[in-house]
């Protein structure tokens, strides 16, 4: 979509980006490190904010390679009047005891790929 606006509000922040003109969505980035204790949420900084087409709606999706570790957004929307800084809604919901290391949760450093964001047309 061409008529998105991505503007980069921190400097740690690292603008979204597509692997591949066929893609989806947007990869999302983290803007902090952040620690994701298990069975606990937070929300992640991106650094970013976007704005949305009229007409269209942007959605925070998952990862699949964030999923498969046990963490999940909290989904939410982006619409068209939102100008604020994306963050990321994360649950930790996996069940392991040494995830990444930790016992106790999941670190997220600045850089890392968090989720995806995906641009719906609403009717």
């Amino acid at each position: 979509m061409r008529d998105i606006q991505i503007y980069k509000i921190d400097k740690q922040a690292t603008l979204p980006t597509r692997n591949y003109s066929t893609d989806a969505g947007l990869d999302i980035y983290a803007s902090e490190n952040v620690f994701i204790p298990l069975n606990e949420t937070v929300i992640i900084s991106t650094g970013v904010a976007v704005r949305i087409p009229e007409g269209f709606i942007g959605k925070i999706e998952d990862r699949s390679s964030m999923s498969i570790k046990g963490l999940r957004t909290g989904g939410g929307c982006i619409d068209f009047g939102y100008t604020g800084e994306v963050g990321i809604v994360m649950h930790n919901l996996n069940n392991s005891s040494h995830l990444n290391g930790l016992k106790n949760g999941y670190w997220v450093s600045i850089g890392d790929k968090v989720a995806q964001l995906v641009i719906y047309k609403i009717e």
